[in-house]
């Protein structure tokens, strides 16, 4: 056991994230979340893919994302949902296996814009915002998408 402590944040939060679990991302998603889009407590749920679990046509699949989102939002005080989702994904490769590289970032974008609309329909009222990140040279960047 360590036995080291470490505090827990008292501070509410009315925001889910949902992005992938890709390694590579994760110190530029929460920057980004933070810095850029000014949240500093935030409710994530991390899963392969990202937003591809809440934009599938086999939502069926995803259903325990789902209770999830629902849980936050009813139990939670969720008012807010970031969905992310990045270039050369390899869950959408693995999901898509016709998929070619060149057409992710389309399928990447597209399945933001029916995640986020699949949000807005189970909770009217909640604020749905999508980004898309994606490796470029030695950084990332992210460009919210309406």
């Amino acid at each position: 056991m360590i036995n080291r402590g470490y505090a827990p944040t008292n501070k509410p939060s009315d925001t889910l994230v949902i992005h992938c679990v890709d390694h590579r991302f994760q110190e530029a998603f929460k920057e980004f979340i933070t810095n850029e889009m000014g949240i500093a407590v935030f409710n994530p749920v991390v899963i392969a893919g990202g937003a591809f679990a809440v934009s599938s046509e086999h939502l069926s699949r995803y259903s325990y994302i789902w209770d999830q989102i629902d849980f936050f939002v009813t139990a939670g005080g969720v008012k807010r949902v970031v969905l992310i989702n990045h270039g050369d994904c390899k869950w959408y490769i693995k999901e898509n296996p016709d998929l070619e590289i060149s057409d992710l970032k389309e399928k990447g974008k597209t399945d933001l814009a029916r995640a986020a609309n699949n949000v807005r329909e189970k909770y009217p009222g909640i604020e749905v915002v999508s980004v898309w990140s994606e490796l470029s040279g030695d950084s990332i960047r992210f460009q919210r998408i309406a």
